[in-house]
């Protein structure tokens, strides 16, 4: 494909992104759905294609995805859930490896342990693009989502581990539990270490860097630096590139002024929006080459139609029955120990056990299987039919199906405090340190007076909370009264009185003045 032509593809593609996200909108789907089935369907167009290798895919998509949701992830809901996010993310991952493993050695007899452990290694951890797709638009308890988050961030470390141990005794006959125990534990703790040093580093070089453009072209370094150099040192690249987002989200409000967080966040939200477009394409995408090197789609079912149903019937069985099972056994280790340790409700755990969305990795690795690999077409197969079962049944039903059950967000939200209530005592506490700042200071004389009446709008927003207030009524008062402001400053630029910049950098100021007096009244 010529370079023009490479382009103008890649702009067609966008402007197909763009209308599938906007159609997902209007029918309230997920967008994933939408951007697999417009993939799917240019794959099946003749024409030349952009062909990407699955080991560019990985290595170009997933080190930003993961560093991104990383960085958001709560410290306090992944240390409180650690032992239910570990449950879900290694002991899920190797169950369900196992059960299918089984199950399809028992569908096809024909095939070894080894390559039958191969394929469920590649089709057992849900998908962190896929899931964070999924429960974006969820309405989760804290517990849920913190385990289905830190699930998605940590599992594909264990599903990799088994997926090189059991390639490596499917091509040479020979498998060993301890062995692959061991390189696990080599991986895992290699991979920490590595995300460990490359984020105290980044760490120390941010202050340095005063441009927000050189901090956002770093991060983006910096999530690539940790899965490259995890990979070549032959420990978890993914545990390396989350144990890095992590620490630097950790310490974000130390190392980044407010105004770079502002634009850093802004930045990220497009570009992983695209990311994670792209990576639902190409999910579409790798049809077509599925279809080159196996056959057309009713010859692929008729050979592989069985084992196949297998795996999923195995996927869904496995999750359920790991995740109904931990209830009695937490409740059995509280009584043990005399710790006061909590199940999963039985609403929840449903939750849980139907949030297993496949994504681009499991395709990804099973694209990337070395040919010689035993019943490569099979696994191949069923990667793909894996994820796009799950991504559409699941996908879709997840949002009724908590609408329907619930997920404890009522009671939890009893004992939390709201926007306004915080928002309170944040102005109040700025209010307090402005009054102690010396009259002769050099400080804005005006600084007091102007946090005593940002304390004093929070608190009136606060008794508004339960009254007869209509935020949208208020909003659309206070942007006529932004508007009106943004007319005059235009009408002084256009009589002359002042440059482009100062108008640029006024308007600018207007527009966050209303975003932030907007979000005022939030959560009142």
């Amino acid at each position: 494909m010529a370079a023009t032509d490479l382009f103008e593809f890649l702009l067609l593609l966008l402007l197909l992104i763009i209308a599938l996200e906007v159609v997902a909108q209007r029918l309230r789907l997920p967008s994933s759905i939408a951007l697999i089935a417009g993939g799917t369907a240019l794959a099946m167009i003749p024409g030349p294609r952009i062909e990407m290798p699955p080991e560019l895919v990985l290595i170009l998509f997933i080190p930003p995805l993961l560093l991104e949701g990383a960085y958001f992830t709560s410290w306090r809901g992944f240390r409180q859930n650690l032992w239910g996010i570990l449950s879900l993310a290694i002991g899920a991952v190797l169950f369900t490896t196992g059960v299918v493993a089984w199950t399809v050695h028992h569908l096809s007899p024909g095939l070894s342990w080894a390559t039958c452990l191969v394929l469920g290694a590649i089709v057992a951890p849900p998908d962190a693009v896929a899931a964070r797709a999924a429960l974006e638009k969820a309405t989760l308890s804290r517990r849920v989502r913190a385990q289905l988050q830190g699930e998605s961030l940590l599992n594909d470390a264990a599903s990799l581990t088994l997926v090189r141990v059991a390639v490596v005794a499917a091509i040479s006959h020979r498998f060993s539990i301890g062995t692959a125990m061991q390189t696990f534990s080599m991986l895992a703790a290699g991979g920490v270490a590595v995300g460990l040093v490359i984020g105290l580093t980044a760490i120390r070089i941010y202050p340095h860097l005063r441009d927000t453009s050189l901090v956002v072209l770093t991060s983006f370094l910096v999530s690539w630096a940790s899965y490259i150099i995890g990979e070549r040192l032959e420990v978890s690249g993914v545990l390396a590139t989350v144990t890095t987002g992590m620490l630097i989200g950790w310490r974000q409000h130390k190392v980044f002024s407010a105004s770079m967080r502002t634009q850093i966040v802004s930045f990220w939200k497009v570009v992983v929006f695209l990311m994670e477009a792209a990576v639902f394409m190409q999910i579409g995408f790798s049809l077509r080459e599925i279809t080159m090197r196996i056959g057309s789609l009713p010859d692929v079912w008729a050979l592989y139609g069985v084992p196949v149903c297998g795996t999923l019937a195995a996927l869904f069985l496995a999750r359920f029955l790991w995740v109904y099972g931990a209830i009695p056994v937490t409740r059995a280790c509280a009584a043990l120990t005399g710790r006061p340790m909590t199940p999963l409700s039985w609403r929840d755990a449903f939750i849980v056990s139907w949030v297993g969305m496949r994504g681009v990795m499991t395709i990804a690795i099973a694209l990337a299987l070395p040919d010689d690999m035993p019943a490569r077409s099979l696994i191949v197969v069923a990667a793909f039919t894996t994820v796009m079962v799950t991504v559409v049944l699941q996908g879709t039903s997840l949002g009724w199906i908590i609408s329907l059950l619930g997920s404890g967000k009522n009671a939890e939200q009893a004992t939390l405090m709201t926007r306004g209530e915080v928002m309170a005592q944040i102005t109040e506490a700025q209010r307090v340190a402005a009054e102690r700042l010396e009259p002769d200071a050099g400080v804005y004389p005006g600084l007091l007076d102007q946090f005593t009446q940002r304390a004093q709008r929070a608190r009136d927003a606060l008794t508004l909370a339960g009254t007869e207030f209509s935020i949208q009524r208020h909003e659309e008062a206070l942007r006529a009264v932004n508007e009106a402001g943004r007319e005059k400053l235009i009408e002084l630029h256009r009589s002359g009185y002042i440059e482009d910049e100062l108008m640029q950098a006024i308007l600018q100021q207007l527009d966050h003045e209303e975003l932030s007096t907007v979000l005022g009244t939030k959560g009142h």
